[in-house]
């Protein structure tokens, strides 16, 4: 004898609502609300910053400096001085910055003393 056809649906969807149902997933949900909202407020404010800089650097400050439009070489102090900040990051940091891009996405995993870098 052979169960009904509609039997295997019908505990998937026993199985899932008591999943949905249960303490441990409502706490789960409850952690991903906590963290989230916070992270999201962080993020829209962080792009809202990036604006503001964005504008202050490409169009204010050169108006203040008595150019109309930033010159050719307005980036490169902005590059010269990440340059200088991340020069002594990248050169005394474990590891090479990840996988080679070659590669694809596979090759050799990254160890944890590596990860930093």
């Amino acid at each position: 004898m052979t169960a009904p056809a509609n039997a295997v649906p019908d505990r998937a969807e026993r199985s899932l609502r008591q999943t949905l149902l249960s303490p441990g997933y409502r706490r789960l949900l409850l952690l991903c609300v906590l963290l989230g909202v916070p992270i999201a407020l962080a993020c829209f404010f962080f792009v809202g910053l990036q604006h503001e800089l964005q504008h202050w650097v490409w169009t204010s400050l050169p108006e203040a400096a008595g150019y109309d439009t930033p010159p050719w070489w307005w980036p490169l102090p902005a590059l010269v001085l990440a340059g200088l900040i991340l020069a002594p990051i990248v050169t005394r940091m474990p590891g090479g910055g990840g996988h080679l891009p070659v590669n694809g996405l596979g090759g050799a995993p990254v160890g944890p003393r590596a990860l930093p870098g």
